[in-house]
C-alpha cells in the first residue's frame, strides 16, 4: 500500500518532472479525506511533522518508515491506507519546495461510488464524475502549491477534517474544527468504523475479546459490564497493553439479566446515534 499510495507519486514525478512545461506545468496527487482523518487522530509531534513546510524528503521517508513499522494506522484503519495518504500529502508539500517552477497539490475526491466503496451505506457518495470536482480545479484554476483541496474544490486542512460546503481553509494554523465540520454530521470514516457491544467484558474471554477488536480490527468497542467499577479496570487492563487506542473503548453498564438495565444502555447508545 504505500508503494503503490506514497512511493508510486513520488517516483512517478521524478521521472515525468523534466517533460512538464516548466512555465504551466502542474501535478496533481490524489490523495483522499481519509489522510486528514488519519492525522486529526494523531498527536501534536506528528500533526506538526506531516505539515511542516521546511521537511525534507529523507526526514519524511525515516518518519514514515517507523510509522509503518509500528504499525501506527490510527483510529478506525487496519492497514495503513490512511496513512499512506497523509504521507502522500505530506510528499506534495516536499515535491512543491523541489519544484518551485510547478503547481503540485494534493487532493480528496470525496467518497466516490465506486466497487471499493461497495457495501458502505453513506449519504456521502457521490458519483465518479463529481468526484473529479477537485483534480479539475487543481488543473485549471488557482492553487496554492503544496496545499491540500477537499472535494469540492476547495483548499482544505490537513490536521483536521473539513466538510464539503464550508468555508475555505486560510492557511491559519491551528485551524478550529467548529469552523469547517457541519453540526453533528458524522464523517464518513466514522461511519466505517464497526461499533461492537462486547457483554460480560470486565473478565474471562470477554474481556480478551474487547482488546483484540481495538487492538488488531480497529474497531469502536463498548466494554459491558455490571459494575461500571469493574468495567472501568478492565479498560485500564486493556490500555496498559495498547495506550495508543484510549478513543476507541469505552464502559457501558448492563445487566443482560436485567431488561430495565439492558433498555437503559440500548437507549443510551441510540440516542447518541450509535
Amino acid at each position: 500500500m504505500m508503494n503503490t499510495n506514497y512511493e508510486g507519486p513520488k517516483r512517478v514525478t521524478d521521472a515525468f518532472a523534466k517533460l512538464i512545461d516548466p512555465k504551466e506545468g502542474r501535478v496533481v496527487n490524489t490523495s483522499s479525506g481519509a489522510a486528514s482523518w488519519w492525522l486529526s487522530n494523531q498527536d501534536a509531534n506528528t500533526k506538526e511533522v506531516y505539515t511542516n513546510p521546511n521537511i525534507s524528503l529523507e526526514v519524511l521517508d525515516a518518519i514514515i518508515q517507523a510509522d509503518v513499522a509500528a504499525k501506527n494506522f490510527g483510529k478506525g484503519f487496519s492497514s495503513a491506507y490512511g496513512l499512506s495518504k497523509a504521507a502522500l500529502c505530506a510528499l506534495t508539500i516536499v515535491q512543491a519546495k523541489t519544484f518551485p517552477n510547478l503547481k503540485i497539490t494534493s487532493l480528496s475526491p470525496g467518497f466516490v461510488d465506486t466497487p471499493l466503496a461497495a457495501g458502505v451505506n453513506s449519504s456521502s457518495k457521490i458519483t465518479p464524475e463529481k468526484g473529479c470536482t477537485s483534480a479539475l480545479k487543481c488543473l485549471f484554476q488557482d492553487v496554492v502549491s503544496g496545499a491540500y483541496y477537499g472535494s469540492d474544490g476547495l483548499r482544505s486542512p490537513m490536521t483536521i477534517g473539513r466538510d464539503p460546503g464550508m468555508p475555505e481553509y486560510q492557511g491559519e494554523a491551528n485551524p478550529d474544527p467548529a469552523r469547517y465540520a457541519k453540526p453533528n454530521e458524522k464523517s464518513v470514516f466514522d461511519q466505517m468504523i464497526k461499533h461492537i457491544l462486547v457483554t460480560g467484558a470486565s473478565s474471562g474471554i470477554g474481556l480478551a475479546l474487547c482488546k483484540l477488536l481495538i487492538r488488531d480490527h480497529s474497531c469502536y468497542v463498548y466494554l459491558g459490564s455490571r459494575n461500571v467499577a469493574k468495567g472501568e479496570t478492565a479498560k485500564r487492563m486493556i490500555l496498559e497493553e495498547v495506550p495508543d487506542k484510549a478513543n476507541m473503548i469505552e464502559v457501558i453498564q448492563i445487566d443482560v439479566g436485567s431488561d430495565d438495565s439492558v433498555q437503559a444502555a440500548a437507549k443510551c447508545l441510540r440516542d447518541r446515534g450509535n
